[in-house]
């Protein structure tokens, strides 16, 4: 029994190191149209791409929220699916296309703002925002609203996005 006690405890105290790490600036509200551009960065931490009123972001899902992101995962498949076949969209990768092109899902969001630099072949310096989520809604493919995530420890007294 104090043996798990003590587990439960360390665990604890790894979530919290955790999000003081993810959530230093604080958590905010927003809605992110998220389009079904995935990928992994180094940590296997999902990353989406999305547009706020025309701004390309990236939606960071990390630790140990991204193991809930299997179902907006499924239904940004069956989103690309639906617009099949595939078109490529505005994003840094792709300076020529055309915005927005591909078909986008509205994501309640509930997380932290942190800015990321990046360098092109020319040596330039890039700023890109990443929004970590910490928790999230959307609409699944049968019109419910589904919740997945956890409220950041330091900040779990609020209510979840609308």
């Amino acid at each position: 029994m104090v043996l798990d006690e003590r587990r439960s405890m360390i665990v604890q105290q790894r979530r919290d190191a955790e999000d003081a790490g993810l959530f230093k600036a604080g958590i905010n509200k927003i809605v992110i149209d998220v389009i079904p551009e995935l990928r992994r960065n180094n940590r296997k931490d999902l990353v989406v791409t999305g547009f706020v009123r025309g701004t390309e972001v990236e939606v960071l899902f990390a630790g140990r929220r991204r193991a809930d992101t299997l179902e907006l995962c499924r239904r940004l498949k069956q989103l690309r699916m639906a617009d099949h076949p595939p078109k490529r969209i505005h994003t840094r990768k792709s300076e020529d296309c055309v915005p927005n092109e591909a078909p986008a899902m509205p994501l309640a969001l509930e997380g932290a703002w942190r800015p990321r630099y990046w360098y092109d072949h020319e040596g330039s310096v890039h700023r890109v925002y990443q929004f970590i989520a910490a928790r999230w809604i959307f609409v699944s493919s049968c019109g419910q609203q589904q919740m997945f995530g956890a409220p950041s420890i330091a900040h779990a007294d609020q209510a979840p996005p609308k």
